[in-house]
């Protein structure tokens, strides 16, 4: 497979292409970075969403850890060993619910963490990159103008001028062909009546 060279043959032309090269690396860099800022905003709202869901288990398990406790230990009336074994176990049941969403949000605490540094990270970068992007792109659009214009003042008008030149000639001889194979033809028919006169003769 042939891989295309540089146009190095005219240094104006190889200037504008690589300012073209440039300018669309930038903008392409750029939209990279949005890209990734929106992929964390996602992943930082589902993140959210679950440590939300969370915290609303925890403060209904607290609740009612609170409530049960409250009543077994307000329990001043006589009654029955099964029922305060009842109430008991589902104490216990809601103890361990209450350890269980404590420990998930002691394992979010270091992801929201990380989160927090990385918004932290992409907003430092995203004014940097912005930066580079509007240096690029004004460098590069200055490059590609000014390449383009003595890429055309100084070589391919020339070209281009030659080649009308060429295509004008070409153009006339293609009509003095015409006009001569149009002037034999005539001449050819005033010749064949006298040679069929003759013959009659």
């Amino acid at each position: 497979m042939n891989m295309p060279s540089l146009p190095t043959d005219n240094l104006y032309k190889l200037l504008a292409i690589f300012g073209l090269v440039i300018f669309c690396f930038s903008f392409y860099q750029w939209d990279k970075f949005l890209d990734e800022k929106h992929e964390l905003h996602k992943d930082s709202m589902e993140f959210n969403a679950i440590a939300q869901e969370t915290d609303n288990q925890l403060k209904e398990v607290l609740k009612k850890t609170d409530s049960l406790s409250e009543i077994i230990a307000n329990l001043n009336i006589p009654i029955e060993p099964d029922s305060i074994t009842v109430l008991e176990t589902l104490l216990a049941y809601y103890q361990k619910e209450r350890s269980k969403l404590i420990s998930a949000k002691d394992l979010q605490r270091p992801e929201a963490v990380k989160i927090v540094a990385k918004f932290d990270y992409y907003i430092k970068k995203e004014k940097v990159n912005e930066q580079e992007m509007n240096f690029l792109s004004f460098v590069s659009s200055i490059m590609m103008v000014l390449g383009f214009y003595f890429w055309y003042t100084k070589h391919q008008k020339y070209i281009d001028a030659e080649r009308k030149w060429k295509g004008e000639i070409f153009v006339e001889l293609i009509k003095e062909k015409k006009l001569k194979d149009k002037n034999l033809n005539d001449e050819n028919n005033i010749e064949k009546p006298s040679s069929t006169a003759q013959s009659e003769e």
